[in-house]
């Protein structure tokens, strides 16, 4: 078969998959030659066009000249007409290589195979020779810079991977390595000049792996993430020294220390048995001089770090106030999670009043620091505690200009959401809100309810798990039928009736925002 006619059978089998092609191309627009050419993207390479009549240019190709690159319509079009004294530009109409993919896509399989089995000195080498390829894509260059060690390492996987970060220069970024000795990652990581992030899972932090880590940190000028969680650290001195390396670092902008400062042997046998038995918080005790005066010297001197993570490190009420006053002036952190400590009102009276000031944060998660009234929870969800906290963070989201994220839930706010329901009528910043687990009832949904009618910038609520009943159910099919920002919405377990769902439920049809709603276990009662 001539080139026409392969020419003429190709385009007639890209328009039979395009059912909505005109069958005249005379009557096509742009969008729909842009179809049929990405239709047949993978079948016009194949078509050299050096045996191709006058005849078929103009019958076959013509009317489909869009579908085909400029230049090499032109170099048809004038080698066709048999112009004179005309230079051929066009860089596809020499003898073309179809290129062969089936070695690619071997050496692809083979190398996640490699990685899989902990063979991480060949999967380097692989994806070396994938990368130099010049038909690999954005997926190759992704496997051979960020490996996720979800499952555990063997030995000598490990000792391959320590070998990779002197050598490697694809690596940049590593997660959920476990390991319970820091030291040998710290000394690669003085040498490392690729490595980006880096993801520490273990069980003990010694003073050497702490001393060892603090050396790299001051070296390292590539690492912009690092992340060491459920490490147990011995004594907040090492916290200290661990905090002293952020005073020099000038690289690292993310640092996550999520469920890691759990000191042991700081106060002696007798002194912490004192401290007991005069109901006194040893975790408290322990923050309360120690790391109150490492948080603030650190963040006062740092001037790189975006995000912080202190999520349950039992950081108590001195670390708490001493991070707030921080806060208060620091111009450079962005994100901070604080959530699962037990800072008390003192603490959440302390940030409500950052963010009255704080023009930087975006970002900031205070899920359950009430820890100390949680014994409430069953019985008494409205007691003054939470709701005097729903009230001052009410207060600075009217204020505030630049928080996008605030995730207060398990707090016990009670009739203190009604307050933050006030706000989101003010606040024209906030994006994303979590409510959950408030023990908030049908007049705090109510109103809450009422605000997302009023409010056009929250894109994501969550208030599952609170008791809103079928008064605030219904309240909400009414807002979500006026709403037209709100595309994430958490009514989980509310106590909704069947009813109350299906009346969400014909809400729903008739918004065309949302586009996530859960309401799951509402119907059960």
């Amino acid at each position: 078969m001539d080139e026409g006619k392969i020419l003429d059978q190709v385009i007639k089998w890209g328009i039979a998959k395009n059912h909505d092609l005109d069958p005249d191309p005379a009557r096509w627009s742009d969008a729909n030659f842009s179809t049929l050419k990405t239709t047949l993207r993978n079948c016009l390479p194949h078509i050299r066009y050096f045996h191709i009549s006058s005849e078929d240019v103009i019958d076959k190709l013509y009317p489909y000249q869009k579908i085909v690159e400029p230049s090499l319509w032109k170099d048809i079009f004038i080698k066709n007409l048999d112009v004179q004294n005309r230079y051929i530009t066009s860089s596809i109409l020499p003898p073309r290589v179809v290129q062969d993919y089936s070695a690619l896509d071997n050496m692809r399989r083979k190398a996640r195979e490699c990685f899989d089995k902990g063979k991480l000195l060949e999967a380097s080498k692989l994806y070396e020779k994938i990368l130099a390829n010049s038909l690999h894509n954005t997926d190759d260059l992704k496997n051979a810079s960020i490996w996720d060690f979800t499952h555990s390492m063997s030995s000598d996987s490990e000792k391959e991977l320590i070998i990779l970060l002197y050598e490697n220069t694809m690596l940049s970024s590593l997660k959920n390595i476990f390991h319970e000795s820091i030291a040998l990652y710290a000394d690669a990581l003085c040498k490392n000049t690729t490595l980006t992030s880096l993801e520490l899972l273990g069980e003990g932090l010694s003073s050497e792996d702490v001393i060892a880590l603090t050396n790299a940190l001051c070296k390292n000028v590539t690492l912009s993430s690092l992340k060491l969680t459920h490490y147990m650290i011995e004594s907040p001195k090492d916290v200290k020294v661990l905090f002293n390396a952020l005073c020099k670092n000038t690289t690292l902008t993310s640092f996550n220390l999520e469920s890691s400062p759990y000191f042991e042997g700081y106060f002696s046998t007798e002194k912490l048995k004192e401290f007991e038995e005069g109901g006194y918080n040893i975790d408290g005790l322990y923050n309360e001089f120690i790391l109150g005066e490492i948080f603030t010297d650190a963040l006062y001197k740092n001037t790189t770090l975006t995000s912080l993570n202190l999520n349950n490190t039992k950081l108590g009420v001195g670390g708490g106030k001493s991070l707030a006053k921080v806060l208060c002036n620091n111009t450079t952190l962005t994100s901070l999670n604080i959530g699962d400590n037990d800072l008390g009102l003192e603490v959440g009276k302390a940030f409500a009043d950052v963010l009255c000031t704080n023009t930087t944060l975006t970002y900031l998660n205070l899920k359950n620091i009430l820890v100390q009234y949680a014994w409430l929870e069953d019985d008494d969800y409205d007691n003054d505690f939470g709701s005097e906290i729903g009230k001052l963070i009410a207060d600075a989201l009217c204020k505030n200009t630049t928080l996008t994220f605030l995730d207060i839930s398990s707090n016990y706010l009670g009739s203190g959401g009604k307050a933050i329901a006030d706000a989101l009528c003010k606040n024209t910043t906030l994006n994303s809100l979590d409510m959950s687990e408030n023990g908030l009832g049908s007049d705090e949904g109510k109103a809450i309810a009422d605000a997302l009618c009023k409010n056009t910038t929250l894109a994501s609520l969550n208030i599952c798990n609170n008791k809103i009943g079928s008064e605030g159910g219904n309240a909400f099919a009414e807002a979500i039928c006026k709403n037209t920002t709100l595309t994430s919405l958490d009514l989980n377990n509310n106590q909704l009736g069947s009813k109350d769902v299906e009346t969400i439920e014909e809400a729903l049809s008739k918004n065309t925002t949302l586009i996530d709603c859960n309401l799951e276990n509402d119907d059960e009662y």
